[in-house]
């Protein structure tokens, strides 16, 4: 029913069972996303078809991704959001090699800004041995509003690596593009989570006078959570005059006082189901062949 719906519905139907097909698993639901990917005529559908891919998470949902790969890379006749959605849903497979390697060749052979900066971002989900190396690559790309330099931050912050601390600081100071330094204070929230090294930076953000930078300083302050910031947002609510970094300063001081419930524990039993979900979807496919 679902397979039918998804290769023979309106898009909305089609969009609706290829998201239904993405809980459900097993060989002939990748098989009818692959051809979903590589055939539909409208680029939503071909995106929804490709992300559902990657939720997936097993073997032969990659295998499914990197031939898909080989048919779209740098193809101009497939929308730029196919390919952005691409880089996207190879992040879902940490450690894998080839997934690694399928996003290396989308940094250097793609010519749009978007999926590049996608495939930064997706390369620190990996969280490979590689994948410093490869971000580091990244900050020597110039592009449109620094696109593929914020992908780069973004995918410092999911990789986790304390060595991104002093290239998020460096990208976050005054004279680099707003969006850039918006992205490079957000990456040092997730970096110095719990950690007190990177306060005094983003307490001098909460006075920028850029309204982003402001913002994403919020944002990292409450991310890193720790109560000395409190006395730093009280004053920074007292002199803010955009209504809503106000409004995100009260919550950010509520929810740190009142204590995010055990973001560490939480994020790691996500990672548990998502571990027991990958491993049922597996032994689904084995039944089904």
């Amino acid at each position: 029913m679902l397979i039918s719906q998804a290769r023979k519905g309106t898009a909305m139907e089609k969009i609706e069972a290829i998201r239904e097909l993405s809980r459900k698993g097993g060989m002939d639901a990748i098989e009818c996303l692959r051809d979903e990917a590589l055939k539909d005529n409208f680029w939503a559908v071909r995106r929804e078809a490709i992300l559902s891919l990657g939720k997936i998470k097993t073997r032969n949902a990659l295998d499914a991704l990197l031939e898909i790969k080989e048919n779209i890379i740098n193809n101009r006749t497939v929308d730029s959001r196919v390919r952005t959605a691409l880089s996207e849903a190879l992040g879902n497979f940490p450690g894998e090699e080839k997934a690694l390697k399928a996003l290396e060749d989308i940094i250097s052979m793609e010519r749009k800004y978007a999926p590049v900066s996608k495939a930064f971002e997706s390369v620190g989900r990996i969280k490979h041995a590689k994948s410093f190396d490869i971000l580091l690559r990244g900050l020597a790309m110039d592009s449109w509003n620094e696109i593929i330099r914020q992908g780069v931050m973004r995918g410092l912050a999911e990789l986790n690596d304390s060595r991104g601390v002093d290239i998020a600081l460096e990208n976050s100071r005054l004279g680099k593009h707003v969006l850039l330094r918006s992205a490079a204070v957000l990456a040092l929230g997730r970096l110095g989570e719990g950690k007190r090294d990177v306060l005094p930076w983003l307490h001098v953000y909460l006075r920028d006078p850029y309204l982003q930078v402001r913002r994403a300083a919020v944002q990292a302050i409450g991310n890193v959570g720790l109560m000395e910031s409190i006395n730093e947002l009280e004053n920074a609510f007292a002199s803010e005059l955009d209504a809503h970094v106000k409004r995100s300063i009260r919550k950010t001081i509520n929810d740190i006082i009142e204590g995010r419930k055990e973001k560490e524990e939480i994020r790691n039993l996500r990672q548990d189901l998502d571990d027991l979900r990958k491993k049922v979807m597996e032994l689904y496919e084995r039944v089904g062949k």
